[in-house]
């Protein structure tokens, strides 16, 4: 079984602190019908619709053909920057792979916004720390040009 977040913990948490404690205690399939009923208990049902779309969103990609990876870099376009500016992800590689504890959000909003294809999205979601999942989707970055 699970057990509940102590109250204390969530009294002064933070939106980061409270879904580090759901899928903590809960672990994410799970985490996220707790979530739901939260939701959904609080009267928050905006949200938690919100919620369900997003749900949607990510796992229909997994349905879907696996990208080539000619396309990823056709995908982000853009024009190429002056070789001796580095870009800001180039210049704080080590502290967004370090630092950044919620790469599910971000996955999902490259995802939603056509960056980032499917089978990315399912690598860099199948690591098991932070620091994993920030360090494939680095790589996969880097091919955006």
């Amino acid at each position: 079984g699970y057990s509940q977040i102590p109250y204390g913990k969530l009294e002064e948490a933070d939106e980061e602190d409270v879904a580090r404690f759901i899928i903590s205690f809960y672990k994410e399939s799970y985490g996220i019908e707790v979530t739901l009923g939260v939701l959904e208990a609080i009267d928050e049902r905006q949200a938690a619709e919100n919620l369900r779309t997003d749900l949607k969103t990510v796992s229909s990609c997994a349905s879907q053909e696996p990208a080539k990876m000619e396309d990823q870099g056709a995908a982000a376009g853009g024009e190429q920057q002056a070789e001796d500016e580095k870009h800001f992800v180039d210049k704080h590689r080590t502290d967004l792979i370090q630092r950044v504890t919620l790469v599910a959000p971000i996955l999902d909003d490259l995802l939603q916004d056509g960056l980032l294809p499917c089978e990315a999205y399912n690598m860099v979601h199948s690591r098991n720390t932070d620091q994993e999942k920030m360090r494939t989707l680095y790589d996969h970055v880097k091919s955006w040009g």
